[in-house]
């Protein structure tokens, strides 16, 4: 009893205490604030919808077209009023299981760089999860949007209530990625690791701006981007690269295919929205 006793103290005394888990080891987890407010704005949608069912016209507007003209109807039913918020509670869960799965899908795909330091693939991960929820929250304010301008405006309304609410949602989105950036980089510097977006050389000025100092990868140079988010870079024979910040690819609009992509791109976005606003013109 007194050996066990004595072992049992033994073992106590001599076994050292487990070292704290470094936060880089740790997988990023969702920002899930961000989509507890978007299942918010999904369930207060769909009570609006409740209080507002027996009230509502026997048909609803489905669709709108450029001069914010309502040119699709529904008949009143459970599956018209609700699918709009059900689609966007779709949409949340979703984005959720996206962002819990992203370390796994990013590993897998081989989306990282693996030169980058553990910290900057970390802080990659985690300015892509504060990304991903910030646009699910934006989604699905879009979507109530549309939602309540369908039960509550007349159909007839103005461009406007189309034009604005997208116009808002491209400066939200702009926004994100600049405060997804700026986390990053805070979160670099506070892990004491070097940006490899920012590559420094043996003997440079530290106070340079990364603007004056070369990366070893043209991806990771930001002279080569135009307003700080688009890859333009004709030395580059790639089409696709892997992007600055965050996972997957981006178009190289340098390259002659990179150009095409994009020029097509604006074009099919100005014949859409041509088409929506001469279509009731043309219908006189």
């Amino acid at each position: 009893m007194e050996h066990a006793e004595q072992m049992h103290h033994g073992t106590a005394k001599g076994s050292a205490p487990k070292p704290p888990v470094e936060r880089d080891a740790l997988p990023p987890r969702p920002a899930y604030r961000w989509y507890l407010a978007a299942g918010a704005v999904a369930a207060a949608t769909a009570f609006v919808g409740l209080r507002l069912y027996p009230d509502l016209p026997p048909s609803l507007p489905t669709h709108w077209n450029g001069a914010g003209q309502a040119d699709s109807f529904a008949a009143k039913s459970v599956w018209s009023v609700f699918s709009v918020p059900l689609g966007s509670a779709g949409l949340v869960l979703f984005m959720l299981g996206l962002a819990v799965f992203l370390p796994r899908l990013t590993a897998a795909g081989g989306q990282l760089r693996t030169a980058d330091s553990p910290a900057a693939q970390a802080a990659n991960l985690r300015a892509t999860q504060f990304f991903l929820g910030g646009t699910t929250l934006a989604l699905s304010l879009l979507l109530a949007w549309f939602t309540l301008r369908g039960w509550l405006l007349p159909p007839d309304g103005s461009a406007l209530y189309f034009i604005l609410p997208l116009l808002a949602l491209i400066a939200v989105m702009a926004g994100l990625g600049l405060l997804a950036r700026r986390r990053y980089r805070n979160d670099l510097a506070g892990s004491g690791a070097s940006d490899p977006t920012r590559p420094s050389l043996p003997g440079a000025d530290p106070t340079a701006s990364s603007d004056d100092m070369p990366a070893s990868d043209p991806v990771d140079d930001p002279r080569n981007y135009r307003a700080g988010i688009i890859y333009v870079n004709r030395a580059d024979p790639r089409v696709l690269v892997p992007k600055r910040l965050g996972v997957g690819l981006s178009v190289n609009a340098g390259h002659p295919g990179g150009l095409a992509f994009y020029l097509g791109l604006a074009v099919l976005s100005l014949a859409a929205v041509v088409a929506g606003i001469a279509a009731p013109l043309l219908g006189h």
